[in-house]
């Protein structure tokens, strides 16, 4: 088997499908969203854009809240039992948001399944870490590649059924069925020898909760909070924003919305695949910093454009270059922080990012209410990413002065 290979499993499947149909069921709503807006009464094109990002700011929020005590559970219960239930709770408050008859019952919906889609997120790659330990980096960031590729669908789908004539709720109902899809995976009987590697010993609420405090302690982790957490937000920006910002500004349809934001899921996509196969774990820093100086040049050049065309084009480039941050972040902060708990490690950082999601949802719909027009949003892209490349020129060294974790480092 050559060095290059995969060793790809049930349990990998079903974390590629989990991150597909959590993309392909919430990131619909961006495309969606100028639609919800004028049934349930919060206008976009009459300034709604603060009613807008709270949707997901509360959703965000509430997933970190979940993600918390996924964490609980994930150690007394099992990872399995955990990823199964954020399956579940998807799938309930996705198929409960095609029904929302008003603003109020939209945003409840949406928190419930955010609850469920975060947590996902979350266990996500903690469960790819526990199947590959040694070679973390590539499968997490092929894991992702799955989440860009459903929300690369869901856009052109739901853009494409829009222009049709279908409701938005038959789009959300479409999506809620794609959610059973990795349950079925995990819930199928299985031989012994196959099961997923939980541990077998379970942590009681007092350590798992010391585990979160010895990470919080670690100076060291906050730096690669402050990384993902401003990685997270200019995600928010092109995800949340880009398919009302062609709508509004460039006059164009949803489909056109649609078109947009799959430009940039299938550059996700591509980077995501190919970096994930090429990828080692040794050069994943020098990795992170180039892909990051890049996505700054990149999204620097967005307000600028006045052609839909070219703002295509550079919707694609720049997921290229911002694909594969997160993940590799995740990875590089488990290989900087030996000492520490991995799960808590990643879980952590996952509530952190999402954390940040939902306040870059709340503010940056507040920066386009104040002047009247995304475009002032897009500003924030390039800064973020600038940010990040001096963040990780300061997490080159291998953190050893912090206490370890005296409850276990798996």
């Amino acid at each position: 088997m050559s060095k290059n290979s995969l060793v790809l499993g049930r349990y990998d499947w079903a974390v590629f499908l989990g991150l597909f149909s959590e993309a392909f069921s919430l990131q619909v709503v961006p495309v969606i969203l100028l639609a919800v807006s004028n049934d349930l009464g919060f206008p976009l094109a009459e300034g709604g854009f603060v009613e807008g990002g709270l949707i997901q700011m509360f959703s965000g929020l509430t997933g970190a809240l979940m993600m918390l005590f996924g964490a609980v559970l994930s150690n007394r219960f099992g990872k399995r039992f955990t990823y199964s239930l954020s399956i579940f709770l998807l799938f309930a408050g996705v198929a409960a948001l095609g029904g929302a008859g008003s603003y109020p019952a939209f945003v409840l919906f949406m928190m419930l399944a955010g609850a469920g889609g975060n947590l996902l997120i979350g266990m996500a790659p903690a469960l790819a870490h526990d199947l590959h330990p040694k070679d973390s980096g590539r499968y997490i960031t092929i894991a992702n590649s799955f989440w860009s590729g459903g929300m690369l669908l869901t856009v052109l789908l739901s853009g494409y059924l829009l222009a049709a004539g279908f409701s938005w709720r038959t789009v959300l109902f479409i999506g809620a069925a794609v959610v059973l899809l990795p349950l079925v995976l995990l819930l199928l009987p299985v031989a012994a020898e196959k099961r997923f590697p939980d541990s077998s010993s379970r942590q009681s609420l007092k350590d798992t909760f010391r585990s979160k405090i010895v990470v919080l302690k670690c100076r060291y982790f906050w730096l690669f909070v402050v990384a993902i957490s401003l990685v997270a937000g200019s995600e928010l920006v092109i995800g949340l924003w880009t398919a009302s910002y062609i709508q509004l500004s460039f006059g164009a349809s949803a489909q056109a919305g649609g078109v947009a934001v799959g430009c940039f899921a299938a550059g996700m996509i591509l980077s995501r695949g190919v970096s994930g196969y090429f990828i080692r774990q040794e050069k994943i820093r020098s990795f992170i910093i180039c892909y990051a100086v890049t996505a700054a040049i990149i999204t620097a050049i967005f307000p600028l454009v006045h052609s839909l065309y070219v703002f295509y084009a550079l919707l694609f480039l720049s997921g290229l270059a911002i694909a594969p941050l997160w993940p590799c972040i995740q990875s590089y902060s488990v290989d900087q922080l030996p000492a520490l708990n991995k799960t808590v490690v990643l879980l952590m950082l996952s509530i952190c990012g999402i954390a940040a999601y939902s306040f870059f949802s709340w503010f940056t719909g507040y920066l386009a209410a104040v002047f009247g027009s995304l475009k002032p949003v897009y500003y924030m892209v390039p800064l973020n990413y600038l940010v990040v490349v001096v963040v990780l020129c300061f997490a080159g060294r291998r953190e050893t002065t912090d206490a370890a974790d005296p409850v276990s480092v798996e």
